[in-house]
C-alpha cells in the first residue's frame, strides 16, 4: 500500500517541490512532505510522481482514496493547482457537464477547471484556474 497525500495541504507541498525540478523532462518520485525518492523510471514508490517540460507538467498523487493526476501549465500557481485538485474531487458523478473532448468542466464566476474521470478510482484534472474579471460602475 501506498502512503497517501492525507490533505490538499499535502498536494500543495508536493507541487511546490516538482515545480523547481529544472531540466525538461526531469522526473521525481516524491513522498508527501516533498522528499526525493528516486528518478521516477521504476514503478513510483510513493504516492507523488511528476514529469516536468519546458512548458507544463504533470502530478499524479493519491488523495484520500481517489488518485488524482493533474496536468497542468508551468506558470499555474501553486495555490491555483490546490483549487483545482480539490475542485476535481468534489466533482459527482451524474452531475457533470459532457464536453466534446469526453471531459468535464466546472465554470464558475471566479474560476475555471475542466477534467475528467477516467475510472472509478481516479479523477484527472486538466487545465488552469483564472480569475474572472470584476466589473464596477
Amino acid at each position: 500500500e501506498f502512503p497517501r497525500c492525507e490533505s490538499v495541504l499535502d498536494v500543495k507541498r508536493c507541487v511546490a517541490v516538482v515545480r523547481g525540478c529544472p531540466r525538461v523532462s526531469d522526473v521525481r518520485v516524491l513522498d508527501a512532505a516533498g522528499a526525493d525518492l528516486g528518478d521516477g523510471d521504476a514503478e513510483p514508490p510513493a504516492e507523488v510522481c511528476a514529469i516536468v517540460t519546458n512548458s507544463a507538467f504533470s502530478l499524479r498523487c493519491h488523495y484520500g482514496d481517489q488518485q488524482v493526476t493533474v496536468l497542468a501549465d508551468n506558470d499555474t500557481s501553486v495555490d491555483d493547482l490546490e483549487v483545482m485538485v480539490a475542485d476535481a474531487l468534489n466533482f459527482e458523478r451524474g452531475l457533470l457537464p459532457a464536453l466534446e473532448s469526453g471531459g468535464v468542466a466546472l465554470d464558475d464566476f471566479d474560476k475555471l477547471a475542466a477534467c475528467g474521470l477516467e475510472k472509478d478510482s481516479e479523477v484527472q484534472v486538466v487545465g488552469r484556474r483564472w480569475q474572472q474579471p470584476s466589473y464596477h460602475d
